[in-house]
């Protein structure tokens, strides 16, 4: 998949999702390019947290917690454009690796660029083994409709 014109630029939201998805090596790799460019300051260590979980009741669509999720949170800033990294679960380094790509991208680093297309291809990857599993579960479903009763 060859970028197009004008869409190197991934949505915080999707980016984030390969990156907690995908392989550590396409993250690691990302954050080793981006410090080697700038300065990377940590704000706030990776600490755990709790973080309240929103559920939309499918009735009236009213908005309810349902509850609280153990979160990781990290803040740096990455030559002054400030990067956060939550994710769910235990994981400082994850945590502070996902705010130092976030701030690269807050600062408009021009070789952010150039990570669209690792992006991309995981995401692919991703899709893939996601796929493979769906359908190695889908293969033991038990179709009742041709059974005799």
């Amino acid at each position: 998949m060859m970028a197009k014109e004008g869409e190197e630029k991934m949505e915080r939201r999707r980016r984030t999702e390969i990156l907690i998805k995908g392989r550590r090596k396409v993250l690691s790799h990302i954050v080793s390019h981006i410090r080697s460019i700038h300065k990377v300051e940590v704000i706030n260590e990776p600490s755990l947290g709790l973080s309240m979980i929103k559920m939309r009741e499918r009735g009236k669509g009213e908005l309810f917690y349902i509850g609280e999720a153990l979160i990781t949170e990290a803040k740096v800033y990455v030559d002054g454009a400030m990067g956060i990294g939550i994710l769910f679960g235990e994981d400082s380094d994850k945590a502070l690796d996902l705010a130092i790509v976030d701030g690269a991208y807050n600062l408009n680093s021009e070789e952010c660029k150039l990570f669209y297309e690792i992006l991309l291809r995981e995401e692919e990857r991703i899709k893939n083994l996601e796929n493979n599993k769906k359908n190695q579960i889908l293969k033991t479903k038990v179709d009742f409709t041709t059974m005799e009763v």
